[in-house]
């Protein structure tokens, strides 16, 4: 069974104090915070780029393919929890101050040789500071106040364009701009014939794609690899990457027979998991209604192999393990048969910064209680899942910012409440609700370090 519990952060509620950041850029850290250009209709691809930069150990695992093997070979610093704030000392890059008082380029150490290495062979885009250690310099052309494009080689994979991209964005010498994710967004469309419209694309699609066919892409080069002697093995099962290790759940569905009480379990992993939205509720209760058993009976009966025929059956959906990053899509587009097309379910769902959840399981040295921290939120605005916009919401060094296209500002954790839902929003521009969540969990790095010993069931 499901124990739940989902509360605020401490700072919830608390006026700003003095000296709070008033602009991004001021937000103390090393981070950069970049919009992303819009290309036509490409918001949702934009929230879904913005929510996974936030997340440290997706974000560093692209800037290190292909040499990483598994998330547990990532610096411990890179787990550090959502909503804790301070430098990161034992992260792979710093940030400097030149004597204007402008912010330099990071440095890269040599405890992450790979982290922010341009993929082509030429070099001429490092020097070399006092201290010894490569200096990232741009070009020129890449420094400007303009937004920067990022087109990237055509025949790249897509693996290959999001790295390119997110390395544009940690490796700027300024702390805000903007970003044109352009070789990015071509590709999508190019792989997939479902994003070549114009028209508004959904979000949860895009997140779905886009994990397994980065997962796809890491196999692939793994499998391209395993005729060189000198590359290293990977660690993980077969099948498994890094994505994976990050994100991939485990679901258990129990079917019992009412008839001779046998049961049958079958198993399957997710990436993201789906839960249907209740009217005036939270998470919590949805996932708690997630795992509650239903009755298969009339139509619907189950048929048992023991009974060799139709029986009445109670069926119940379980989370066998949870993910270290815990993605959730909110259901909140539904066909309605009266009016023959999908409308959007504006039902208030409140959504805490912080979530306990307790996973079941047949060891019951496991069987603890798993306190997540709310990173990143893609919010839908509008009425109908072909018409509207996404933002993003993310969550640095206990600020909250959001990420509306080429526009970054900081808001207060108060704003959130903004996007819980509202049941008779009017006007339309108050349709804005959270339809992605994305919770990482608080020991990070134990839960990544649990997995790579432990092999997944098949």
């Amino acid at each position: 069974m499901f124990k739940w519990l989902g509360t605020n952060s401490n700072n919830a509620g608390k006026p700003a104090h003095a000296g709070a950041p008033m602009h991004p850029a001021d937000i103390e850290g090393n981070e950069r915070y970049y919009g992303l250009q819009n290309f036509g209709n490409t918001c949702y691809c934009n929230s879904v780029l913005q929510a996974l930069y936030f997340c440290r150990p997706f974000r560093e695992s692209i800037l290190h393919f292909p040499a990483l093997q598994s998330i547990a070979e990532l610096l411990p610093s890179t787990f550090t929890s959502a909503g804790e704030s301070g430098a990161d000392p034992d992260s792979g890059s710093t940030s400097d101050t030149d004597e204007s008082g402008g912010s330099k380029s990071p440095v890269v150490g040599s405890s992450s040789p790979n982290l922010l290495r341009r993929r082509t062979g030429s070099n001429n885009n490092v020097a070399t500071a006092k201290n010894g250690k490569p200096v990232i310099q741009l070009p020129k052309g890449l420094r400007a106040n303009a937004a920067i494009t990022v087109t990237g080689n055509p025949d790249d994979t897509l693996l290959l364009h999001l790295k390119e991209l997110y390395y544009q964005i940690a490796a700027q010498k300024k702390r805000t701009g903007v970003v044109g994710p352009k070789g990015f967004s071509d590709k999508v469309k190019k792989e997939n014939i479902l994003f070549r419209s114009t028209q508004q694309q959904d979000a949860h699609e895009f997140l779905n794609y886009m994990l397994n066919a980065i997962a796809e892409l890491i196999l692939a080069e793994r499998k391209k690899n395993e005729t060189d002697d000198e590359a290293a093995p990977s660690t993980l099962p077969a099948g498994k990457t890094w994505i994976h290790e990050l994100f991939e759940g485990e679901l258990a569905t129990e079917i019992r027979c009412l008839t001779c009480e046998s049961t049958t379990e079958t198993r399957e992993c997710f990436l993201d998991l789906s839960i249907d939205v209740e009217a005036n509720s939270s998470i919590a209760s949805c996932l708690w209604s997630y795992s509650q058993s239903e009755m298969l009976c009339h139509k619907d009966k189950f048929y048992c192999d023991t009974c060799a025929g139709l029986q009445e059956a109670e069926r119940m959906m379980k989370i066998k393990k949870l993910p270290p990053v815990l993605a959730l899509h909110l259901k909140r587009f539904k066909y309605m048969e009266n009016q023959q097309k999908y409308v959007k379910l504006m039902h208030r769902v409140m959504f805490p910064t912080e979530l306990r959840l307790f996973n079941p399981s047949n060891d019951t040295i496991d069987s603890t209680d798993q306190m997540y921290d709310l990173f990143a939120i893609v919010v839908h605005i509008g009425s109908s899942p072909n018409h509207g916009h996404y933002v993003a919401l993310v969550r640095s060094y206990d600020r909250w910012l959001l990420f509306d296209d080429e526009s970054v500002e900081l808001v207060s954790e108060a704003h959130l409440a903004k996007y819980f839902g509202e049941p008779d929003a009017d006007p339309p521009g108050s349709t804005a609700a959270g339809y992605l969540l994305f919770y990482q969990a608080r020991d990070m790095l134990t839960a990544v370090r649990k997995r790579t010993m432990t092999v997944p069931l098949s």
